[in-house]
C-alpha cells in the first residue's frame, strides 16, 4: 500500500511539473503601459487575465492547458494577469474594454488580442472560448458578425480605432 501511495505521489509531481504554463509573459504598471502592448504595431498577441483578489476560479491553469499546452499557438501567446482592483493605476484600460464598474463577482475577464482587434471573455469555461477565436487572432481576421452582442470600442488611442467585441 505505502508503495502505490509512493508511485502515485511521484507521478502527481512529475505530472505538475511537467504542466503547461506561458512561455511569454509581461506585467504592466498602469493602463498607458498595457494599451501600449495591446495597440502596439508588433504581431504580439496578447491573452490579458483581468482578476480580482480572492478570485477563487481556475482561469489561468484553463488558459494554460488550453493555450500554453497547445503546440500550434502556446509560444506565440504573451500571457499577462491585471490585478482589476487596482482601479487607480488600470482606470483607462478598464473604462475602454467597458469593465470599470463592473462588481467584482462579475470577474474574470480574459482579453484577447493582437494589435488592438480582438475578443473579451467572461465565464467559466474561458480556456475553451479563447481556443475557438484564437487562429481568427492570430490571422487578423476577427469576426464581429459572429458576435451576437458587439461593442465596438478603442484602447485608448483615439487616432486609431481599435476594436474589441464581446464573446
Amino acid at each position: 500500500m505505502k508503495v502505490i501511495f509512493a508511485c502515485v505521489l511521484i507521478l502527481s509531481l512529475l505530472a505538475s511539473a511537467y504542466a503547461a504554463s506561458f512561455t511569454k509573459t509581461a506585467t504592466a504598471n498602469n493602463s498607458k503601459e498595457l494599451a501600449w502592448m495591446l495597440e502596439g504595431g508588433n504581431d504580439e498577441i496578447y491573452l490579458v487575465h483581468f482578476f480580482m483578489p480572492g478570485d477563487q476560479t481556475t482561469v489561468k491553469a484553463d488558459l494554460e492547458e488550453k493555450i500554453a499546452g497547445n503546440s500550434r499557438y502556446g509560444g506565440l501567446v504573451t500571457f499577462i494577469e491585471i490585478n482589476a482592483a487596482r482601479t487607480s493605476e488600470f482606470r483607462d484600460i478598464l473604462e475602454d474594454i467597458g469593465i470599470y464598474r463592473t462588481p467584482a463577482r462579475m470577474y474574470p475577464y480574459v482579453l484577447l488580442v493582437k494589435k488592438g482587434e480582438g475578443y473579451l471573455f467572461r465565464g467559466a469555461n474561458v480556456g475553451e472560448l479563447v481556443s475557438e477565436k484564437i487562429t481568427q487572432v492570430i490571422e487578423g481576421r476577427v469576426d464581429f458578425s459572429s458576435v451576437q452582442e458587439l461593442s465596438l470600442i478603442h484602447i485608448s488611442e483615439p487616432t486609431r480605432p481599435l476594436y474589441i467585441s464581446y464573446a
